[in-house]
């Protein structure tokens, strides 16, 4: 194998890991969920990292690789992408954050989850840090538990955002901005293998 195809083949195992994480983020709960989204940024970001280096292996590279590139960094979802990256590696931040916003009776916000609490449950949390709900159980001699279960209700609206939008202030969906992030990313490998891979496919 060549050392291109080895690259090319190193930036497609790193685009996995970083589905991989988004994955996690999408089907976790509590800090589970947030180890997803920090691996998702952190491997996206890698994916640009490995595939600079074919400008070792491939003399067209840097004019290509440059015309890509200047888009991403124009694209807002790669900046914050970016900038959470950063965060995440020199601050330990894991870049997004929970809200809740409840209209309604207490009854009316605990829905189902009020409406169905079992019997071993002695409390119930909607939105935690992570953006989940559930049941708690109490233990006297070590931290509380957290049950985690799905909870969809009319009157609660909540979940992770990555941060307000400078113009609208409207929230940006953490998930929805991962999901775009790295699709961007695995059109940027499919484009690089179309480019590069063709010649030493042998």
């Amino acid at each position: 194998m060549s050392e291109t195809s080895e690259i090319l083949e190193r930036a497609e195992r790193t685009l996995r890991a970083s589905y991989a994480g988004l994955e996690t983020f999408k089907n976790n709960n509590g800090e589970a969920k947030f180890i997803g989204f920090r691996n998702a940024v952190t491997m996206g970001r890698s994916v640009t990292f490995v595939l600079q280096n074919l400008s070792s292996t491939e003399d067209s590279f840097d004019e290509w690789y440059d015309k890509r590139v200047d888009v991403l960094k124009e694209d807002p979802a790669c900046q914050r992408m970016v900038e959470l990256r950063n965060k995440i590696e020199k601050e330990g931040d894991e870049g997004v954050t929970n809200y809740v916003k409840a209209n309604g009776t207490g009854s009316q916000i605990l829905g189902e989850l009020g409406r169905n609490k079992p019997s071993w449950a002695d409390g119930i949390f909607i939105a935690d840090q992570y953006g989940g709900s559930g049941y708690t159980i109490e233990h006297s001699d070590t931290p509380n538990e957290k049950y985690y279960v799905d909870f969809d209700n009319e009157y609660v609206d909540f979940g992770v955002y990555t941060r307000k939008d400078s113009e609208t202030k409207e929230r940006i969906d953490a998930e929805d901005d991962l999901e775009y992030y790295i699709r961007l990313l695995a059109e940027l490998v499919d484009d690089a293998k179309k480019e590069f891979g063709q010649s030493h496919s042998n």
